[in-house]
């Protein structure tokens, strides 16, 4: 399953995103069930173990024009099963939370670049790492994660 987006970012161009849904079609919910934000998503568990499973994705490092580009692609990806993203970068304080867009049920994968950018921009060489930590929808929480600038 492909998801593809265009939009015209802040500086400028043309971005396009084509984001390629790496689970199992088992993952994907076809049975109607309905999440809330107060409700687990009914595929939470393998949402969450997807997560465990990738940890070295929760971020991505990019330098361009002039900037460095942070991405949460990833985590934004399965929040649905995601309450909150704690980070920080350099440093593994964790004072930093990420604005996760809200889950939608019905298509719980797709990003939408245009109302919400899954990224941040950061001075060109801030950011050697980053430092992750995920609570779940269930109250649970992650191992802290270090994601090495590429």
């Amino acid at each position: 399953m492909f998801q593809h987006q265009s939009s015209t970012p802040p500086w400028g161009g043309k971005i396009s995103i084509c984001i390629a849904a790496i689970t199992f079609a088992f993952l994907l919910p076809v049975n109607g069930n309905k999440a809330s934000a107060q409700n687990q998503h009914p595929f939470f568990n393998q949402y969450k173990q997807a997560l465990e499973l990738t940890v070295s994705s929760w971020l991505y490092f990019r330098d361009y024009d002039g900037r460095q580009l942070v991405y949460f692609t990833h985590l934004e990806t399965y929040r649905c099963a995601i309450k909150q993203v704690r980070y920080s970068f350099n440093t593994e304080k964790l004072d930093r939370t990420w604005e996760l867009d809200e889950c939608d049920p019905d298509n719980p994968h797709n990003i939408d670049p245009v109302n919400h950018l899954p990224y941040l921009e950061l001075p060109l060489g801030t950011a050697q790492w980053g430092a992750v930590q995920l609570i779940y929808s269930d109250g649970t929480t992650s191992k802290l994660a270090r994601v090495e600038a590429n």
